[in-house]
Parts: structure tokens; sequence; C-alpha cells
């Protein structure tokens, strides 16, 4: 079950671990119960555990894990698959990753600040000028992340999300965003990591 979300990949596509991890957090597949490390750390436990498994390395292609998923599905009764879902039953998605999207107008579509059971939220290399303030109702998102995206503006209510556990900010051209600011002086009462911090930028 651990390796399923890597069946979206194509042939030849890799996943990187870091990414996987927060995919299992996110699911709630990652016990912090009686543990003194945090929930990254123990998902790279949890990986390296499945080294065994034909699992070599910390990084995966679709092609090798076809194989391995081919030679698991050959010895043990399938319980889970990927199927496409009706429209209607998106709002269920636990997990929305963004790569190399250009949004229009420069905005999220009003119906992804909706889909309220949202635990990850990723945009890479993407093309996205302001993230709405009604990413706040997305009340049960851990993870945000901007990795590799540039000049996002991220309003103010970030700070409101409480079960923000993981926050990966974008870079910035300052030519390109003007006199914004984002101060990070209060809330994120739970946040466990905070990447790209920029103090031209992000004030606290």
């Amino acid at each position: 079950m651990c390796f399923l979300y890597l069946g979206v990949l194509r042939n030849g596509e890799s996943m990187a671990a870091a990414d996987l991890y927060r995919i299992w957090i996110s699911q709630g597949m990652i016990s912090e119960e009686s543990s003194d490390k945090s929930p990254m750390e123990l998902a790279e436990d949890h990986l390296r555990e499945k080294e065994k498994y034909k699992v070599q390395t910390l990084e995966y292609t679709g092609g090798r894990f076809c194989d391995f998923l081919d030679d698991a599905l050959s010895s043990a009764i399938t319980r889970h698959l990927v199927i496409h879902f009706k429209e209607e039953l998106f709002k269920s998605l636990r997990n929305l990753a963004f790569e190399g999207f250009t949004f229009i107008r420069g905005k999220l579509p009003k119906g992804v600040t909706s889909l309220v059971h949202l635990r990850n939220l990723r945009f890479r290399k993407c093309e996205l000028d302001m993230l709405q303030s009604s990413i706040k109702h997305l009340v049960f998102l851990e993870i945000l992340d901007f990795l590799s995206s540039k000049n996002t503006k991220i309003p103010g209510v970030v700070k409101e999300m409480d079960r923000l556990r993981q926050l990966a900010l974008p870079r910035y051209d300052m030519e390109r965003i003007g006199k914004y600011q984002l101060k990070l002086d209060e809330g994120l009462n739970h946040l466990e990591a905070l990447q790209g911090l920029n103090s031209l930028v992000h004030k606290g």
C-alpha cells in the first residue's frame, strides 16, 4: 500500500523520497506515537525497512516500481486499485500536486479551495501569481509546498491554518512582487518544517 502512490508515475519518471514521505504523512500512514522522531524521520525509517522488498534506493522510477508491483501482485490478493472517480467525488481528495502549470489569470481555480479534505497541496515549477485567501478553508491541510515555484504571493491567512505542519515558500524576484510582504510573527503553532525564508519578504 505504501508504494501504491508511485503508480501515478509514467515509465521513466521518478519521485523524490521526500515527496513520497509527505504523501504518507498526509494519509495518516506514519504514526508518531511513542517516538521522539519527526514524521519525516519516521517515514524515512519506514522506507529503509522496505528496502528488503526489492527497493534499493531513495528515489524510484516508474519502470522499476512497475516491476516491483507486478511481482507483488503475482503473489498476493489484490486489495487496492487506482481508479478514476467521477467528478463529484473529488472532494474526498487528500493529495493534490500541480507541476509546470500556468494558471489562468494567475489564480487557483475556485474549486481547489473547496477540497476541504486536502492534507497535501503542492506546486512545483508553477506560474501562480497569488494564492487566494480562501485557502484558509482547507482546515485539514498539513503540507503547503511551493518549492521550485516563483513569485506566488501567499496571503496572511496562512497563519490561521492551525494544522499546517510543513510550509515550503516560493522564491521571489523583488522586481516582480513590488512591496509584497508576508508576516510570520504569530500563528503556525504546529509547524515542524519551514523552507524558503527570505528576509526581504518574510517578516517575523
